[in-house]
């Protein structure tokens, strides 16, 4: 049976990211044609436990200001926080990474407002799935410092 080796799959994701980003650096302001840009796939891609917090880390240290690509909606109006959340659900561990991921992404300037076509934020976003595992209550605080549990983005 394989098992996923994280270490390999970071060392993979965070040399493909430098890669793209020494040959072309306006790789970081691309989108695809359904308006996905580089922060819609990191906070995407969710193999290797976590794997992807080093590659958003490089992301963000890429830009000075990234937070309008980082609060910027794909087509279907998704954020890259509301894309984190999606990916992350039911995977064992997910929400313990998308804890840490979406910390991040707030400390560089992510709208917790700012999550999915609905206009739900991220407290009302995590609150509507099923998590394999319980939100903890440090988490939730600390969003809520963030926003009140009723704001929304008005999208």
């Amino acid at each position: 049976m394989d098992t996923i080796d994280s270490y390999k799959i970071t060392s993979r994701m965070v040399a493909s990211v430098k890669l793209l980003l020494d040959s072309n650096p306006d790789t970081f302001h691309a989108r695809n044609k359904l308006g996905a840009t580089v922060f819609h796939y990191a906070a995407k891609n969710n193999t290797g436990n976590g794997a992807n917090i080093e590659a958003i880390s490089i992301l963000l240290e890429a830009a000075r200001d990234c937070s309008d690509m980082l609060n910027s909606r794909n087509n279907s109006g998704v954020s890259s926080l509301g894309e984190l959340i999606d990916s992350h659900q039911l995977i064992p561990s997910g929400l313990t990474h998308m804890e840490g991921i979406t910390r991040l992404l707030l400390k560089h300037g992510a709208d917790a407002r700012r999550c999915d076509e609905a206009g739900r934020n991220i407290l009302q976003k995590l609150c509507s799935l099923a998590w394999l595992e319980p939100i903890s209550s440090t988490f939730i605080d600390q969003l809520l410092q963030q926003l009140g549990v009723n704001e929304k983005d008005d999208c």
